[in-house]
């Protein structure tokens, strides 16, 4: 019996040896850019649910970084082109040779800085709602009120579009239940880039029942093809020349209104508008 139990003894460590070495090994590999190295140890390891760890950690990392370096090379295409042209129309100011050339390339620059602000702001944003998933506490929120500051928002960003563009609001619900502050962002988001590409009408639709919540913005614009209607809320990606010939925005804004809906354990999606255009939806 004595024997018995310390085969067993020397089983046990050898087998408890052998995945320590494994997840080493595999700390190691990671350590050295191998973001794609994982740990398997067998359901009856003591360290199986260490490595069940180590490979979630693992795979959070390769996200990370894929994201980091997606970061970085869209950073580097939005800051290229305006700062070329500061730098062309700097030339062009230090040459001119009327009031009149100076004034205007130099309007042209303040221009290209006032754009160059509106990307460090995004990005400072993507940036924090990126770093760590905030605690979103859900309470009770009165539509009317909480949507009234949303669509004055609305409809000056209407007034300075310049045109007859009608903006309809229809509340089909007294209360929700969100992150006012999350969700006011997600919803202006989704108007703006309403906005952007509507031609004459947009409609925000919130409703909610026994199955859940949602927040429809529809516009009569050009759509979203089918094949882009998941790539639209990829952070930096912007669309073909039909949808994108007014756009001004990053890329960004769609990308935080998908993240703001999965912290409320829902998503946003887009799909065909009876208006005719795109119809984007949060649902929680």
């Amino acid at each position: 019996m004595q024997f018995l139990s310390s085969t067993i003894g020397r089983l046990a460590a050898a087998i408890l040896r052998r995945d320590l070495l494994r997840v080493r090994d595999a700390g190691c590999a990671l350590s050295d850019g191998k973001l794609d190295t994982r740990v398997y140890l067998s359901a009856n390891s003591p360290l199986h649910s260490f490595g069940d760890a180590f490979n979630s950690m693992a795979g959070r990392l390769a996200v990370l970084m894929a994201s980091h370096k997606e970061l970085t090379s869209a950073v580097s295409h939005e800051l290229r082109h305006p700062l070329m042209r500061l730098r062309f129309r700097h030339s062009l100011v230090m040459e001119a040779v009327t009031p009149d050339e100076r004034e205007h390339n130099l309007e042209r620059m303040s221009e290209d800085l006032d754009l160059l602000d509106r990307l460090a702001d995004e990005l400072l944003t993507y940036a924090q709602l990126e770093r760590a998933e905030p605690e979103v506490r859900l309470e009770k929120l009165q539509v009317a009120p909480w949507l009234a500051a949303i669509e004055r928002q609305g409809r000056e960003m209407v007034g300075a579009r310049g045109d007859d563009l009608a903006l309809e609001f229809r509340v089909c619900a007294i209360e929700l239940r969100a992150e006012p502050r999350y969700l006011a962002r997600a919803v202006g988001n989704l108007l703006s880039n309403a906005i952007r590409f509507a031609s004459h009408k947009i409609r925000v639709t919130v409703e909610s029942d026994p199955s859940g919540s949602r927040i429809h913005v529809d516009d009569d614009g050009p759509g979203v093809p089918t094949g882009a209607r998941e790539q639209v809320f990829e952070p930096f990606w912007r669309g073909d020349a039909s949808r994108d010939r007014k756009a001004a925005g990053f890329g960004i804004g769609l990308a935080l209104v998908r993240r703001i809906a999965r912290w409320h354990g829902g998503d946003a999606t887009v799909g065909e508008s009876a208006l005719g255009g795109a119809r984007f939806t949060i649902s929680w």
